[in-house]
Parts: C-alpha cells; sequence; structure tokens
C-alpha cells in the first residue's frame, strides 16, 4: 500500500568540474549518479545527461506503474524491456523534446497475452511522468509468452 499524500522528493546536484559542466546527482541514500552534457552538447562520456535521466523517467515510470497494476490483476509479468527514445529539435518555443517513444516488449503466461498487452496502455495513461510532459509519449507494444 502506497503511503498516503502528497509524497515529497528531492534531488541535489553538485558541480564537480566547471570547465565541462559535469556534476553528481544525488537523491535519498542512493548512490551518487556522474551528470554532465550529452555529447550532441559537448559533453563528455560517462556521464548520464539531462535528456538520459528525462527518458529514463518515463521508461521507469512506465516499468513501476505496470508492475503495480499487474500486481492488482495477479497477472504475472515473465519479462519487461522498455526502450526509449526521443527527438529534441529547435522549435520557435527553443529547445525541446518535439517526440518520446517508448517501445515496450513484454512477456506473460499463456492465454493473457491480451489483458498485459491492454494493462501496458493502461500503465501509460497513469504513469506520473508522461502525466507531467507537455508532449504525449507513443507508445509500441510488443506482447509475447514465457512459461
Amino acid at each position: 500500500m502506497p503511503a498516503p499524500f502528497p509524497h515529497h522528493y528531492d534531488a541535489t546536484v553538485q558541480l564537480t568540474e566547471a570547465l565541462f559542466a559535469e556534476g553528481s546527482l544525488a537523491t535519498a541514500e542512493i548512490p551518487a549518479l556522474p551528470v554532465g552534457p550529452p555529447p550532441q552538447f559537448d559533453g563528455r562520456p560517462g556521464h548520464h545527461s539531462p535528456e538520459d535521466l528525462l527518458l529514463a523517467a518515463v521508461a521507469t515510470c512506465h516499468m513501476t506503474t505496470l508492475v503495480a497494476l499487474a500486481r492488482r490483476k495477479e497477472l504475472p509479468i515473465r519479462s519487461y524491456t522498455a526502450k526509449a527514445s526521443g527527438t529534441l529539435e529547435k522549435t520557435k518555443e527553443g529547445l525541446r523534446f518535439t517526440s518520446i517513444g517508448l517501445r515496450v516488449d513484454a512477456a506473460t503466461v499463456r492465454g493473457r497475452e491480451t489483458e498485459l498487452n491492454g494493462l501496458i496502455g493502461l500503465a501509460e495513461t497513469h504513469c506520473i511522468v508522461s502525466n507531467t510532459l507537455r508532449l504525449k509519449v507513443e507508445l509500441e507494444t510488443n506482447v509475447s509468452t514465457a512459461e
């Protein structure tokens, strides 16, 4: 059962290398992640970019929402992989993501594939991160069986 609302979250970013705009991202009691600009913005390898983290947030939110929905239906998920991709463009409002796609490959037990496919779509509509974005996440699914 989730904790009562409202929930509060904190993230701290500390600059570690000013010349390259690199830093360290810390949340709760989880080890820090190295963060910095992506190569497209002259970033160096070995850092998670804000763009990476946004796409990771969309994919992770979908996964956790799906698992919560499947748990309520006692629907076993045998495997799940989500690949998020996005397009960043110059627009009249400035640089922004103009599309985000989420390809989900998932498997369940024989006879419940249609139910899992429906829950995958429902998870997208209930995903907190996707609901917060100003653009619609385009969902593509592939559901199979796995015993």
